[in-house]
């Protein structure tokens, strides 16, 4: 994101032609982050209504016009492709279409991890759940992961964001996707931290997130069978 944001600044100061067709690739990489953000910040399981709550927000506070960046980017990037040549509109293209074949080999994985997990958690067998990162993200959800823009539990939100774990539930899961995952990860992950050494929001209710044992001590097992 660094990167994109400064090619966006400094692009239209650069006249090397060299310099600027590489920045259109950059831009056009950028792209793909910018539609994430918008549609992230829309709230897909909430229908997309999003935006209402930052336009009330916009209305009363002000505060809502941040969520409104993505947006004011995604603009000026078209802009800035609609003024190039045939060849910088090319290179832009390839620019959006680089990031897309590792994320189609990354949503190849996801799926067979969703299904695995789903599986697992239906018959309560968890040897069939592989150890690896994306299984850690889906069972994470709820407690380390967080899935949605204004997503609260407890009082406190989970503080980590992965844009990919977000895609992948987007495409693969007919519903917001929060289960009570805890005893699987205890046991599938028993090496790793149930929490992250971070909060979402230093208010009360944010710092909760550090102090919940109650939560995250659970004893709750609906009979799992062991990988052992």
């Amino acid at each position: 994101m660094g990167i994109f944001f400064t090619a966006l600044i400094f692009f239209p100061f650069v006249k090397n032609t060299f310099l600027k067709k590489g920045l259109y690739f950059i831009l056009g990489a950028g792209t793909l982050c910018c539609i994430y953000c918008i549609i992230f910040l829309a709230d897909p399981w909430e229908h997309f209504t999003g935006y209402i709550f930052f336009i009330l927000l916009i209305l009363f506070f002000g505060a809502g016009l941040l969520a409104f960046l993505p947006v004011y980017y995604l603009w000026h990037v078209l802009n800035y492709m609609r003024q190039g040549n045939t060849a910088d509109k090319r290179i832009f293209i390839y620019g959006i279409l680089t990031p897309l074949l590792p994320l189609f080999i990354y949503l190849s994985n996801f799926s067979m991890h969703y299904k695995l997990i789903n599986l697992a958690i239906k018959s309560n067998n968890i040897a069939i759940i592989p150890a690896d990162r994306i299984s850690e993200r889906i069972l994470g959800i709820g407690f380390k992961y967080h899935t949605k823009i204004n997503y609260l539990y407890d009082g406190w939100r989970p503080p980590i964001h992965d844009p990919l774990l977000n895609i992948g539930l987007w495409i693969f899961s007919k519903s917001y996707y929060p289960y009570h995952a805890i005893p699987y990860y205890k046991q599938v992950f028993p090496e790793l931290p149930l929490q992250a050494n971070c909060v979402c929001a230093y208010t009360k209710d944010g710092l909760s997130y550090l102090t919940d044992t109650a939560y995250f001590n659970q004893a709750y097992n609906p009979g799992i069978k062991s990988r052992k």
